[in-house]
């Protein structure tokens, strides 16, 4: 799975914790996963997920916030997040207010929205 750019994970996850170890899917572009009841942690090691540039999550109702490693991902620009619990959202709103890359934070099905201002 080396060469996978695209993954989408839908109600496909019932654990409470899940781990993307080092040199997990080194040319994944875009990551989109939904619909984990049970999933409360997410753990990532430095090195996974490298090329990372589009996330999008929603309806996670346990999960609380990004894993630390993920604010480090050099390539990451656009997360889309919906039906989250406000604590990711404040988190996820943070991460794009703080960011110097210029990183576009859409907030689907919600009033928050934070776009950063263009050059």
């Amino acid at each position: 799975m080396s060469n996978l750019v695209y993954l989408l994970v839908q109600n496909a996850y019932v654990r409470e914790s899940i781990q993307f170890p080092k040199d997990c899917f080194p040319s994944l572009k875009k990551l989109s996963i939904a619909d984990f009841q049970a999933l409360s942690q997410w753990y990532m090691d430095d090195g996974a997920l490298e090329n990372l540039e589009k996330f999008t999550i929603g309806n996670y109702p346990k999960l609380t916030s990004l894993p630390p490693h993920f604010k480090k991902l050099a390539h990451f620009r656009v997360m889309q997040v919906r039906k989250m619990p406000q604590a990711f959202v404040k988190e996820a709103k943070q991460l794009g207010e703080n960011n110097e890359k210029n990183l576009w934070l859409f907030m689907v099905h919600m009033k928050l929205n934070y776009i950063p201002q263009l050059s």
